[in-house]
């Protein structure tokens, strides 16, 4: 039996027993498509080109709270998405990743958009 993989385990250990919407199924599968095809680029704008990607801006600003959940967690390269589908750049003085992660994060809490 082969290994679950990253939104299957998030399916299986969903606490509040709450049912995944198929928007949030939709962007697991496509962050997580879009993760194993681009980790390896330092060229951000070749990781933006990326189909998964750009299908993930294509579901809207419905998918902001799923994409600050998946920074939080996990990181990753999403501030460019997060500004396109907000129009709004809490991270643009933001100096370095941590920062821009940081500023992204502090964003959604006052949003009420992330814990």
């Amino acid at each position: 039996m082969s290994e679950p993989t990253v939104t299957d385990r998030r399916e299986l250990s969903d606490t509040n027993g709450v049912v995944p919407t198929d928007c949030e199924k939709e962007f697991l599968k496509l962050a997580d498509e879009w993760h194993q095809a681009t980790d390896h680029f330092s060229f951000l704008p070749q990781k933006y080109r990326h189909a998964a990607y750009q299908r993930i801006l294509a579901l809207g600003d419905r998918t902001v709270p799923l994409i600050l959940r998946r920074l939080k967690e996990e990181g990753g390269w999403w501030f460019e998405a997060l500004a396109s589908l907000t129009n709004e750049d809490p991270a643009r003085e933001a100096l370095g990743y941590d920062s821009c992660r940081n500023a992204w994060l502090k964003w959604g809490k006052e949003k009420g958009l992330v814990d």
